[in-house]
């Protein structure tokens, strides 16, 4: 942190706040995944009906 008279700057990773570990982008590629697989399953089904 850098004081400048009433100016306090600081850098890009002292005021990072989120972590990036990159579970966040595993979830959300999972959970697409399954949506798309269990709607083309519901069309299978839906099809063959």
């Amino acid at each position: 942190m850098k004081r400048e008279d009433e100016h306090v700057t600081i850098t890009t990773k002292e005021s990072r706040q989120g972590d990036t570990s990159g579970h966040v982008r595993a979830v959300l590629i999972a959970g697409l995944v399954l949506a798309i697989a269990g709607l083309f399953g519901m069309l299978v089904l839906w099809s063959q009906g």
